[in-house]
């Protein structure tokens, strides 16, 4: 089994601009100042560019070893397989994706639908890398050596046995501190300094000799000469206007304190439903995610049908610390879930690209998705429109004035026919990405509330009973609400 403390994979690539030691230096404190907790790294010098690779710990770095053989292709998959171990490099545009070391013994259906979405982000034209021609199964999807099948084009397979190298610890690339980065075996932090030493130096003899005769003329003409010719250069060449520095403090807040990571609550809201809905004699019938006190809410109706127990469900409730409500065969269970923000570190990203790939994703992965964009801000209950900004009240978070650097948009996603593992999936779609959570609404079609139900006569009830089309429909019509932000322009 591979001793997987000992990989550090790659959280980020960095493309140098030049092959010089200044561009490495610029690439290097670039990292620094975007991933501030990755401080080791490694430096692939094969190609026309050098390429920074960073993360957060020391170790042996398979994708820095392999990564300009994938570069080639502007999307692609590496896969390679030993044992019960599988080494996956999601590449895109010259930018890592995903990487890891697998263990196929335990691999989960989410873990599967994760590399099927990473998959769908490549893109149709992407090629698979492996070390050993697949095998192709019925559906056409590919396997590899019986241990794993993933949905692929077979004709884009390229095979490269360099990657039989990922699991042989003498091939691959150690990463080591950014001070300590060489290129062309030299520490590039101290060729930079003796770069600098040695142009400091050229310009003071420059200098030296240039001065002389100003020196001799000095003496003759007397001592105005020098400050006359100091007033004449400030005349042409006059003090830089300082440019303003644009304020994104307030996005930064919004990113790291005040968003919700729609992934942990997704996959866990995906499990738990999961569970209610293998009880016998229950039904869940809607499901809802919402944060407007400040923490996230879950709450999950089940109805009962013929033979339900209710220790069944109450037993599974206490036991997993879910407060309970029984009312008219109706069994709801909530409880707040614990709720954290998209990063870390303060980021920006350009709003447009990530509201057009989000509406692009659902619709080719979920068909008869809808999707609906409108201003936001937050502090205000309901999206803004035109007509709400001439009000007299003001939030405690003003909306977000017409120059500011940044905006941000409520996203509205409507499907029918959902699943709970789609919440799951939905999740590792948004992971990753400026999506922030805001509500989840997931309802079984038919239904009606308790309430609902008594305040309808008996009459009333009989004449609006589910259609004939609608028993056994295992779905549900499920409304996302999600909030984007991002700047506006770069």
């Amino acid at each position: 089994m591979i001793d997987k403390s000992k990989y550090a994979f790659i959280k980020g690539t960095y493309i140098a601009e030049a092959d010089t030691r200044k561009a490495i230096k610029s690439t290097i404190s670039h990292a620094q100042a975007t991933q501030k907790e990755c401080v080791y790294g490694f430096i692939n010098e094969s190609g026309d560019l050098p390429v920074l690779f960073s993360t957060n710990k020391a170790g042996l770095m398979p994708g820095a070893t392999i990564y300009h053989d994938v570069a080639q292709y502007d999307a692609s998959l590496s896969l390679s397989i030993k044992d019960d171990d599988c080494y996956v490099l999601f590449v895109k545009e010259k930018e890592v994706l995903y990487e890891d070391v697998l263990n196929l013994s335990a691999l989960a259906e989410p873990d599967i639908n994760s590399l099927k979405l990473f998959i769908f982000q490549l893109g149709q034209d992407a090629h698979l890398i492996c070390d050993e021609q697949p095998s192709t199964d019925d559906d056409g999807a590919i396997n590899f050596k019986g241990k794993l099948s993933l949905p692929f084009n077979e004709d884009n397979v390229v095979i490269k046995p360099k990657l039989k190298d990922i699991f042989d610890i003498d091939n691959l690339a150690t990463s080591v501190e950014y001070k300590a980065l060489t290129l062309d075996g030299e520490i590039i932090k101290r060729k930079w300094i003796f770069s600098i030493s040695s142009l400091a130096a050229a310009v003071c003899i420059v200098g030296w000799v240039n001065i002389q005769p100003f020196q001799e003329e000095n003496i003759e003409r007397g001592e105005n000469y020098l400050s006359s010719v100091v007033e004449k250069i400030n005349t042409v060449i006059p003090e830089s206007p300082k440019v303003p520095e644009i304020d994104y403090s307030g996005l930064s807040d919004w990113y790291t304190q005040k968003s919700i990571n729609p992934f942990p609550v997704l996959s866990e809201l995906s499990k738990q439903v999961r569970l209610f809905e293998s009880i016998d004699g229950w039904q869940v019938v809607k499901i809802s995610f919402s944060s407007e006190t400040g923490n996230g809410v879950v709450s999950i109706v089940l109805k009962e049908n013929d033979g339900a127990d209710i220790k069944s469900v109450s037993d599974i409730a206490i036991r997993d610390n879910w407060k309970i409500s029984f009312k008219d065969k109706q069994f709801i269970v909530f409880k707040n879930v614990p709720i954290k923000p998209l990063f870390a570190n303060s980021a920006r990203f350009q709003i447009s690209s990530y509201e057009k790939f989000i509406s692009t994703a659902i619709k080719d992965w979920w068909d008869g998705t809808s999707f609906e964009s409108t201003p936001y801000s937050l502090g205000v209950k309901k999206p803004i429109t035109p007509q709400d900004t001439s009000g007299d009240e003001t939030s405690d978070e003003q909306a977000l004035s017409a120059d500011s650097p940044y905006e941000m948009k409520l996203l509205k996603i409507r499907k029918s026919e959902y699943t709970s593992f789609d919440l799951h999936s939905f999740g590792s779609l948004l992971r990753g990405y400026p999506y922030s959570l805001k509500t989840v609404e997931l309802t079984k079609a038919g239904f009606e509330s308790a309430e609902e139900t008594n305040r309808q006569s008996r009459r009333s009830r009989n004449e609006i009973q589910p259609t004939e089309e609608n028993v056994g429909f295992n779905g549900y019509d499920a409304n996302f609400e999600l909030i984007l932000a991002g700047v506006v322009s770069r």
